[in-house]
């Protein structure tokens, strides 16, 4: 429980600290697009202008019809999608993850914030029954401040983590609230009049008739009344983060009764790895990595420094090769989650209890479980040439000459000959052998003296 209170005291101070730039951002948005709905409507009308049609509502004509298409385009559904674009970008970073600070042990910690803003909003709604615009104002801002901390919860969770689709409703969202601000603004401005005939007019030409209500409606809730584009600004935001967390949610009890074994390197950066889906997890104990380790046999490879292999042109010593096995662990749990202090007691936390995922960023690619251990060759004057059995140094054919043996001595002349003769003619960067007095290697162009 005291991991669960941590963070969601950080959440808090996220709100109201680690957000300002997004808030921020949101609200230079808000004058961005103000200005383009200004200067892309007065370009609308000098248009209209030079082709000669009349902006008037009455009689409402084909070419009408398309500058209003031409007006929802510009004005609706590009923002819409710049807008998710934007909002996307400031929960990731560069590599496209979830951002260092939303990265919590308990992700559902990320939407008490918005979801307690929303319900001090609503209550402000229904009791003042006619509010002003300020409140409608906070009220759309608890709503998208809901959508934001799921958008960031999608990233963040193990199952069912849609990135995708949660854009899309960001999109959706974003939708909802560009009709909501045209229909204010046009109301602010004392137009409200000529926007409805032209809804109508449109509404009437493609034959939609409910368009009328969204900006001229109203829908009354626990007593309150709001404009039907207040509502609809409200209503899709929440009701896309409510359906995703239930979907999600039932996606996370199946996850929790199949355990899948899930690689971390088929996980994004900061997507939680919780325990039962760990392949490294001792899943009889307390909920932590396996204590144990898993030896395997290394293939058996010929000693080069014990003996040569009998044939019949050779001399009259033989030995047989010495078959060398070893053992190596399983490659631990690199990834930097740590045990949860309210699974000590044995008993495996919910799909929210698991730690941060360091990000190491696309240039320092993040370690995963898939991990090979390789053999690295290192030629002969560079390492041990005692302890490394692929170095075909000189030093097995002295230790043979020494044994008294001419016709062993003699084999390991003819292989130093085959490897490529002495240290001296090998390259140290590439192992590759050259002529004597050479001055560059051959094969990797390295300066040899």
């Amino acid at each position: 429980m005291a991991g669960r209170r941590e963070d969601l005291v950080s959440s808090f101070r996220l709100a109201g600290a680690g957000e300002a730039r997004l808030f921020g951002g949101g609200l230079l948005a808000l004058v961005v697009y103000a200005l383009w709905v200004g200067l892309s409507g007065a370009a609308l009308t000098f248009g209209a202008d030079a082709l000669n049609v009349s902006l008037s509502p009455e009689p409402w004509t084909g070419a009408k019809t398309g500058l209003v298409a031409v007006a929802l385009l510009a004005w609706v559904l590009v923002p819409a999608a710049v807008g998710a674009r934007l909002l996307v970008g400031q929960l990731t970073n560069e590599s496209g993850n979830i951002a260092q600070q939303y990265r919590y042990r308990h992700p559902s910690a990320l939407l008490a914030p918005p979801v307690v803003l929303l319900a001090v909003a609503a209550v402000a709604t229904v009791a003042l029954a006619g509010p002003p615009w300020p409140v409608f104002a906070v009220l759309v801002l608890a709503a998208l401040f809901v959508l934001v901390r799921t958008v960031a919860y999608g990233y963040r969770v193990f199952s069912l983590s849609a990135p995708r689709a949660l854009a899309a409703a960001a999109g959706l969202s974003f939708l909802a609230l560009a009709v909501a601000l045209l229909t204010g603004g046009a109301v602010l401005a004392g137009r409200r009049d000529y926007l409805v005939s032209v809804v109508e007019g449109v509404a009437g030409a493609v034959g939609v008739d409910g368009a009328v209500w969204l900006v001229d409606g109203r829908v009354t809730v626990a007593g309150a009344t709001l404009p039907a584009a207040v509502a609809a600004a409200v209503t899709v935001p929440v009701g896309l983060s409510v359906l995703y967390l239930l979907v999600q949610t039932l996606a996370g009890v199946v996850d929790r009764v199949r355990e899948p074994d899930v690689p971390r390197s088929e996980l994004r950066t900061g997507q939680r790895y919780p325990d039962f889906a760990r392949p490294t997890t001792d899943r009889t104990g307390a909920g932590g990595p396996a204590s144990g380790s898993t030896s395997t046999s290394s293939p058996s490879r010929p000693s080069t420094g014990s003996g040569s292999t009998s044939g019949s042109g050779s001399g009259t010593g033989s030995t047989s090769p010495s078959a060398s096995s070893g053992s190596s662990s399983s490659p631990p749990d690199t990834s930097p989650d740590t045990a949860d202090p309210t699974e000590t007691d044995g008993v495996r936390d919910s799909d929210e209890s698991d730690s941060p995922t360091v990000d190491t960023g696309p240039g320092d690619p993040e370690l995963t479980d898939d991990v090979s251990n390789t053999r690295v060759y290192t030629p002969p004057g560079d390492g041990d040439d005692d302890e490394d059995p692929l170095s075909p140094g000189a030093d097995s054919g002295d230790e043979r000459a020494d044994a008294g043996t001419d016709a062993t001595a003699g084999g390991a002349a003819g292989a130093g000959d085959a490897a490529g003769a002495t240290a001296d003619d090998v390259c140290p960067e590439c192992g590759e052998s050259h002529d004597p007095g050479a001055v560059f290697c051959p094969a990797c162009g390295a300066a040899l003296e």
